[in-house]
């Protein structure tokens, strides 16, 4: 049987972690409900046949002891109920703060990739983008997560983002990003793993 259990909004997902938690693609398993004690991360293409080979310090395992699951970018989990994939599954794609029944019940996991469909190329914002139909946006070069709102790829627009708030860009500036006193931050991408940022008062720093 095949359960897929009610999720928490993008918007609480942004705010879980660290502020460019985004920029990460796969999943973190926590110990508790509300991504509260340890945590084990696994990527796109990686599982566990046996939580119990998996240890939390010294004396216990991750075997029946996974309690909320955080899911970043388009990924897919699988939380089986026994070892080597078997029994009942749950399927989740989005953060989930509370497991309910199956709180404490997987044995065994498995991440997959799951790339969206309708992606569209933004040269606006010089990626591939995916738009939900709520006005959100993933940036695929980079940027995770962004709000678009009354955005427009033609012409440029706001756009918010969970460290820098509303800034704004178009073709002709990105990847310049215009917060609303002015403030301007310059995007860098090419070649590195985090989200780093250049503006006058800080220099370059990792957002």
């Amino acid at each position: 049987m095949i359960q897929r259990l009610a999720q928490t909004s993008l918007l609480g997902a942004l705010l879980i972690g660290s502020a460019h938690a985004s920029d990460y693609e796969g999943v973190v398993l926590y110990e508790h409900a509300n991504y509260g004690g340890d945590s084990l991360a696994l990527y796109p293409g990686e599982g566990i046949p046996n939580l119990q080979d998996f240890w939390k310090g010294f004396f216990d395992s991750w075997n029946d002891d996974v309690g909320s699951v955080a899911v970043w970018g388009p990924v897919t989990v699988y939380l089986y109920e026994h070892a080597n994939y078997q029994g009942d599954v749950i399927v989740l794609n989005d953060h989930t703060d509370a497991l309910y029944e199956w709180n404490d019940e997987a044995s065994s996991v498995w991440v997959e990739y799951t790339p969206f469909t309708g992606w569209v190329e933004d040269t606006s914002l010089d990626s591939w983008v995916y738009w939900e139909a709520d006005g959100w946006i993933w940036h695929e070069q980079g940027l995770g997560w962004i709000y678009g709102g009354d955005y427009e790829p033609s012409v440029g627009g706001w756009l918010w983002d969970i460290s820098l708030g509303w800034v704004y860009t178009n073709a002709s500036i990105y990847p310049w990003l215009i917060g609303p006193s002015g403030e301007a931050y310059y995007y860098y991408t090419e070649n590195s793993q985090e989200r780093w940022f250049y503006d006058d008062t800080y220099g370059w720093n990792i957002r």
